[in-house]
Order: C-alpha cells, then structure tokens, then sequence
C-alpha cells in the first residue's frame, strides 16, 4: 500500500488486500514535464503540492503530448511501480491495468 500511494498520494483507493484503484495522471504528467526528475522528487512534489495533484492540470499536460508519448512514459511508470513492489515486499508480484 505505502509505495502505491507514492503514485497517488491523495486519492488511492485500497479495496482489499490485494486490490486497489490509483491515478498515475497527475504522476504521469509530472514524468513527462520533469525527464530530469527522479521517483523521490515527483512522489516529493505531489505529496507537498496539492495542486500537482489536479486532475484537470494533469489532463492537459497530458494532452500536449502525442499518445505514443504518454503511452510509453505510462509503461516506463508501471515497470517502475511494479518493480518497487517487488522489492517493497520481498518478491510478490502484483499486475497493473492502464
């Protein structure tokens, strides 16, 4: 749960033990904006500014780039969430649905 609430901060869902619903929106659009930035530093910024977190700020972000763009940053971002849980947990696994 603690490291995918590094992706969604303010409004993860958990639903049970082993499901839970998040928006990498406003994560993703950071991602993109800040290729420089590293997980610390955007997880850092969404916890910090509420407003990284809008939902309406990340979908235009979002839209200045081409599908292919955002789709590939969007694989890029669940490789690492998936890893991170890996490690976060000593080997379990989880999936991740776009």
């Amino acid at each position: 749960k603690q490291v995918l609430q590094e992706y969604d901060p303010h409004n993860m869902k958990s639903y049970s033990l082993d499901e839970a619903c998040l928006d990498i929106g406003p994560y993703l659009a950071l991602f993109l904006q800040h290729k420089d930035w590293t997980h610390e530093q955007i997880r850092d910024n969404l916890v910090k500014d509420p407003n990284s977190n809008s939902k309406s700020a990340s979908v235009r972000v979002l839209q200045s780039y081409s599908s292919l763009v955002c789709l590939e940053a969007a694989d890029k971002v669940v490789r690492q969430l998936r890893r991170r849980v890996e490690e976060a947990t000593g080997g379990l696994t989880c999936s991740a649905g776009v």
